[in-house]
């Protein structure tokens, strides 16, 4: 009964641990339940934070870039409106500016003479340096109106190549001519309405119709029409340098102007027989080794624009001429006339004969790299239209002469059927008398 007595106890201490083990495995696993829940909750709650924090973070940039772009609105609006303002008040200076200018130049001219050269580029104080005026010592220049605060006055180039163009002119630079002077120098040049002759372009160097500026003098081998003879120049005959008539071809027949070239006729070309169009009258007859010189760029017809050596201008068709070769075919190296050296399938040429220290200026603009007959042009002066030079040497057998450039004091050779008498200048100067200072002398060269 003991021994019964012991085991039940013992059996019930035993069930009895058994129990509380159970009890405490089971509160254990509770208690981790429960953390685990916890953790899950905090994780849960840390996420939906972060949402939230996230979406009032796109939020804000959303804002944000709607107030960017507002922004970036007003200010592009309000600097296109600024620009238009400006644009607007630019607009209307310029037309009060042009209204101003063209009531200075209705007013009657006073003509100036210039004293020295002035190249705006080099010397002047301004920034809108296309505004000013080209200077040469001896120019005559139309002066309207008075002299402004910076001491410039309106002017307009009254002779020369560049008559009629306008611009202001430094007022230290010019004086007032003499009446006397004045009723000389309109005298000489057709009138008060006169502005001087400009050359023909369009003519040929060496061979074509040119311009001579006051002694007749044509560009080789062409005839010459003296400046001041009285003949009307149109201001778009000026601004062009195309004579009227070959201006009106060119635009009749849609082809662009081009430097004078010598081509040689390769067969007879009558027009009226010969001609595939229904204008032949406005052709020119040619005789095979006849000499002429192209004036215009190829049409679409393939007809040039040509000058022969009697002036006459008109079209030949292309397929009957080429490019006149050799040493006679070369525009600018023709024998003088009365030489008997020449070829005779080219036209004698006449080129004018100055004395040194004479003034000249550029009858044709002159790239030496382009235009130069002779293999070696290193030599070579290059000049534009209207540059003034003087020469300092004889001309030589190839026609050339040694001339200095005023504005630029460079040296050089330049054909002579490039040039023409400077008619502000003075003819026959000498070089030693002290009548001209060269940019060499001045600058103790």
């Amino acid at each position: 009964e003991a021994k019964a007595q012991a085991e039940a106890v013992s059996r019930k201490a035993s069930n009895e641990a058994a129990i509380a083990r159970e009890r405490k495995k089971a509160r254990k696993a509770q208690q981790e339940a429960e953390k685990a829940a916890k953790l899950r909750a905090a994780e849960d709650a840390a996420k939906r934070q972060a949402a939230v924090e996230a979406a009032e973070a796109a939020a804000a940039t959303r804002k944000q870039a709607a107030e960017d772009a507002a922004r970036a609105k007003a200010a592009a609006e309000a600097k296109a409106a600024a620009e238009a303002k400006a644009a607007a008040e630019a607009k209307a200076a310029a037309e009060a500016e042009a209204d101003v200018l063209e009531e200075v130049y209705a007013l009657p001219p006073q003509y100036y003479v210039a004293l020295y050269d002035y190249d705006p580029y080099e010397v002047s104080p301004n920034d809108d340096l296309d505004d000013e005026l080209v200077l040469t010592e001896g120019c005559v220049i139309k002066i309207f109106g008075e002299c402004d605060a910076d001491g410039f006055f309106d002017g307009e180039h009254a002779q020369g190549p560049h008559a009629g163009k306008r611009g202001v002119v430094p007022s230290n630079y010019v004086e007032q001519m003499a009446e006397a002077d004045v009723a000389a120098f309109l005298a000489s040049h057709g009138g008060a309405g006169a502005t001087g002759a400009v050359p023909d372009s369009s003519g040929a160097p060496a061979g074509g119709e040119g311009t001579a500026a006051g002694d007749g003098t044509a560009p080789a081998g062409g005839k010459g029409t003296a400046a001041g003879d009285g003949t009307a120049t149109t201001t778009a005959a000026v601004d062009a340098g195309v004579a009227p008539d070959v201006a009106a071809m060119l635009d009749l027949h849609g082809v662009r102007g081009v430097p004078p070239a010598p081509y040689m006729v390769m067969y007879d070309y009558n027009p009226e027989t010969d001609s595939p169009n229904d204008a032949p009258e406005e052709e020119l007859r040619l005789t095979e080794g006849q000499l002429i010189y192209i004036i215009s760029e190829l049409g679409e017809d393939e007809f040039f624009l040509a000058r022969n050596q009697d002036g006459e201008v008109g079209m030949v068709p292309s397929n009957f001429v080429e490019p006149a070769g050799g040493e006679n075919g070369e525009a600018g190296t023709g024998e003088s006339v009365g030489d008997d050296g020449g070829d005779d399938d080219v036209a004698d040429v006449d080129v004018p004969v100055f004395a040194v220290g004479t003034h000249v200026c550029g009858l044709y603009s002159y790239q030496p790299e382009d235009l130069s007959p002779n293999d070696e042009h290193d030599e070579e002066l290059s000049f534009e239209e209207g540059d003034r030079m003087v020469i300092l040497e004889d001309m030589d057998e190839d026609c050339f002469y040694m001339a200095e450039h005023v504005r630029t004091g460079k040296r050089g050779l330049v054909p002579g059927n490039y040039i023409e008498l400077f008619d502000g200048g003075a003819h026959g100067l000498d070089t030693d008398a002290g009548q001209y200072t060269s940019l060499h002398r001045k600058l103790g060269a």
